[in-house]
């Protein structure tokens, strides 16, 4: 949920996301490992963020 509700709130990150999908999907069309490898460093890192946003959320309430 997390980042669900950071994504929301961070149409920046949804756009490099999608475009990241975007460029991947078109450079591995066939290799649905290649895709899924290549957005492991941005997943994680976006999760990283949104946990932290989300926690610093619930301090502030």
């Amino acid at each position: 949920m997390a980042v669900r509700d950071y994504l929301r709130t961070h149409p920046d990150e949804v756009n490099c996301f999608g475009a990241l999908k975007e460029s991947l999907a078109k450079q591995f069309p066939r290799d649905i490992e290649a895709y899924m490898d290549g957005k492991d460093a941005f997943v994680n890192e976006l999760e990283s963020k949104a946990l932290n946003w989300y926690n610093k959320r619930g301090t502030l309430n």
